[in-house]
């Protein structure tokens, strides 16, 4: 039965996007007077943006930490560029660090200096009342050195977590946007839910429990988005996994959402019945909603909530074989054949912005539903986080991001883990 409810809702969504393209952002492109106003800008209606802004602050959200973006909407675009105008932005931003995270001390790999770079690109092209667009977000990360110590088995199964992309993929999409509608093809930021916060690492390591082992920040797929006034909604057909998939099985993922002037709240679903192949298959769905309030022109408080599904489907297979990627919290557990382990998770973030520092502090919870006797999955965590961003000039920062959990005593390895992380160092931006 949810096999066949999942192939239905599979070739709904597929005439959903059959029918956008059909009818709505290529066959509606007009001709328009140069650099007229079109009707939706003028009524203030129907203008899609990825970013929300607070007085002179302007946050993108499912994007924390990076320094250039994507931030003009619909309608700002069409008041911006003239029919038939082409354009090409990009941007730079480049971290010299140091990193301890006691987290992985286990593992011999706790502490190191480090260099990361976010390059960010986006050309488009109007054409009366339509725009394409191709953006792009490329990760620079510098590699671990290739002798890792890998003397046992546990050891041996967390060295892939080590393994990183020098140039990494984040972002690459192509879009059409008409009025209130916009088509995306390739991989693009999740329409799950909504994180506002900051982030200085590119692999996303000092964010809140549900949105570092949970989430992804990123899908790989098809997206349709309908922004009528207020109303935010978007259905995407994904891959389900972070990247490139290895099975035919794929993902729906839908939120729908309300951005009013000093408020945001939305509710989303991921379904998906694993990623991986075969006995290796990994549950991945859950169910949120997400919540933002501007309090004034410097203050932000934002919220979200899930119910997650994750473990591995079928029995078979022990921590220590897995070397695809390992959760340093045992999250690829099995309960029992076709059986997901369950869980519900939280996090609070009030984020400020003041005209020398950006800041956040946070706490959140994972709380699992399901016991299986193993002291490092079955225990609630409890993570809080601090970051701050001190703006020595206009385009360089100094900054800190610091993470601590509450302590295992029988953790990997039989040891008690320390659970604290911090990051530091000089950030330029252009």
């Amino acid at each position: 039965m949810i096999s066949r409810s999942f192939h239905f809702a599979l070739l709904l969504t597929a005439v959903f996007i059959g029918w956008a393209l059909a009818y709505g952002p290529v066959s509606s492109l007009q001709a328009q007077s140069p650099c007229e106003p079109c009707a939706p800008c003028a009524a203030d209606s129907g203008c899609w943006t990825n970013s929300v802004q607070s007085g002179g602050w302007v946050h993108q959200f499912n994007s924390p930490g990076l320094a250039w973006g994507d931030q003009e909407g619909y309608c700002e675009r069409l008041q911006r560029y003239c029919d038939g105008e082409r354009w090409v932005e990009y941007g730079f931003a480049a971290r010299g660090f140091y990193l301890n995270d006691q987290r992985i001390e286990f593992t011999g790999n706790e502490v190191t200096f480090g260099a990361a770079g976010v390059l960010r690109a986006a050309a488009g092209l109007r054409r009366g009342n339509g725009i394409g667009l191709v953006y792009t977000e490329l990760l620079l990360n510098q590699r671990f050195d290739q002798n890792i110590l890998t003397d046992f088995a546990l050891r041996e199964s967390f060295a892939n977590n080590f393994e990183i992309e020098t140039l990494e993929l984040s972002q690459l999409t192509v879009a059409c946007q008409h009025e209130n509608w916009t088509v995306e093809i390739g991989r693009f930021v999740s329409p799950f839910g909504r994180y506002y916060g900051l982030s200085a690492q590119n692999q996303f390591m000092d964010v809140p429990f549900i949105r570092s082992e949970a989430i992804l920040f990123r899908e790989t797929g098809a997206q349709l988005r309908w922004d009528p006034g207020p109303l935010r909604c978007a259905v995407a057909l994904t891959n389900g996994g972070p990247w490139k998939d290895t099975n035919s099985s794929k993902a729906l993922v839908a939120r729908v959402g309300l951005d009013l002037p000093r408020t945001s709240f939305g509710g989303s679903v991921k379904w998906h019945d694993g990623i991986g192949s075969e006995i290796q298959k990994e549950y991945k769905s859950h169910v949120g909603v997400d919540f933002m309030l501007r309090i004034n022109e410097r203050l932000m408080f934002s919220s979200e909530v899930i119910y997650d599904e994750y473990g591995l489907r079928r029995p078979g297979i022990a921590l220590d074989d897995i070397d695809w990627g390992r959760s340093i919290y045992n999250r690829q557990l099995n309960k029992g054949i076709l059986q997901p382990l369950t869980g519900w998770g939280y996090y609070a973030n009030l984020i400020g912005n003041c005209p020398r520092f950006d800041w956040m502090i946070s706490i959140g919870q994972f709380l699992p539903s399901d016991t299986l006797g193993d002291p490092i999955h079955d225990q609630i965590t409890t993570r809080g986080l601090g970051q701050i961003y001190w703006h020595l000039n206009d385009v360089l920062d100094l900054y800190a991001s610091g993470l601590i959990e509450n302590p295992v005593d029988n953790a990997q390895n039989g040891q008690r883990r320390e659970t604290w992380m911090l990051a530091s160092g000089l950030q330029i931006r252009f």
